[in-house]
C-alpha cells in the first residue's frame, strides 16, 4: 500500500540482490555479465605505462570474451580478485626497479577478534510454538530481537539476534580475544553459557534454540576470516586506471585501519 517501515531487516545477499535489481531497472546503460575476470589486457600503444584497455572474462557457461574498459574497479570483496588479475597479467607490465613484487603486497594480522553469523531457516509450523515460549510478538513482523553489548570491565563477548527476510532468523555472536568457532547448536549454547551479564537474557532465547535443535531447523554458519591488507601503494607498477575498493584490499584491521 506504499506505507514502508523506516527500516528493513535483511541479509547482505538479499540487499545486494535488491540493489542490483534496482540498478538494472533504472540504469539502462548498466550491463551485467555473469562470469569471472581472468586477467587484464594492458595497452602499450599509448605513452602511459601500464594502462588497462580491456578485461578477459570467462562466463559461467565456459565461453570467453574480452570487454573494453576505461576504468577497472575491483569490488570482489573477500575474494580479492584484483590481486589475482594483476598477477595473471604482470608479465605485460612495465616494472620499475623500486616496485615491490605483487606476491609480497598482502599482509595479514591476527586481531584476536572473532564472530560467527548463524542463519536459521525457521519453518512456519514453529511460529505458534515460538509464541508459546515467549517470543515477542508476531514472528513475521519481528526485526531486532535482542542485543547484548558487553561492558569491557565485565566481559568480552557480544551477541545480536534479529529476523531478516523471509523466515530467516540471524544470530551474530563473537567478541575480542575469543577463540570459539561455532559450528553446532551445542557450540551456540556453550557460547551463551560463557556470556557474563548484569541481567540474564530472556529465557525464551535458550528455549528457542532447544526447539530449533529438536526440530532440526536448517542452519548455516559464516565465520570472520583473518584480516588482511594489500599494500597497493607499494606497487609502483599498478595500472593507472585500476582501483580496489573495500574488502578487496583491506579487511577490517585495528592496526592498519
Amino acid at each position: 500500500n506504499g506505507n514502508y517501515p523506516r527500516s528493513f531487516a535483511m541479509s547482505r545477499p538479499a540487499f545486494e540482490t535488491l540493489l542490483r535489481r534496482m540498478i538494472h531497472s533504472t540504469c539502462p546503460n548498466v550491463r551485467y555479465v555473469a562470469g569471472n575476470v581472468t586477467d587484464l589486457v594492458v595497452d602499450h600503444s599509448t605513452h602511459q605505462s601500464n594502462v588497462v584497455s580491456a578485461v578477459n572474462v570467462r562466463a559461467f557457461r565456459g565461453e570467453e570474451q574480452t570487454i573494453q574498459a576505461s576504468l577497472v574497479v575491483d569490488c570482489t570483496g573477500l575474494q580479492k580478485g584484483g590481486l589475482r588479475w594483476l598477477k595473471a597479467s604482470s608479465a605485460n607490465f612495465t616494472v620499475p626497479h623500486e616496485c615491490s613484487p605483487l606476491n609480497e603486497l598482502q599482509i595479514s594480522y591476527d586481531h584476536k577478534m572473532a564472530y560467527t553469523t548463524c542463519e536459521f531457516d525457521v519453518p512456519e509450523r514453529l511460529f505458534v510454538p515460538l509464541r508459546q515460549l515467549g517470543f515477542p510478538g508476531d514472528y513475521m513482523t519481528a526485526a531486532k530481537l535482542y542485543v547484548h553489548l558487553p561492558l569491557p570491565a565485565v566481559d568480552n563477548r557480544y551477541m545480536v539476534l534479529d529476523r531478516c527476510e523471509r523466515n530467516y532468523l540471524r544470530l551474530m555472536c563473537g567478541g575480542w580475544n575469543v577463540r570459539d568457532r561455532i559450528t553446532s547448536y551445542s557450540d551456540i549454547k556453550a557460547f551463551f553459557g560463557n556470556v557474563k551479564q548484569l541481567q540474564p537474557m530472556p529465557s525464551w532465547i535458550l528455549d528457542m534454540f532447544d526447539l530449533f535443535e529438536a526440530e532440526d531447523v536448517p542452519v548455516s554458519y559464516h565465520h570472520l576470516p583473518p584480516s588482511s591488507y594489500i599494500r597497493y601503494d607499494l606497487a609502483k607498477c599498478l595500472p593507472s586506471n585500476f582501483i580496489a575498493l573495500g574488502d578487496s584490499y583491506m579487511l577490517l584491521n585495528p592496526v592498519a585501519g
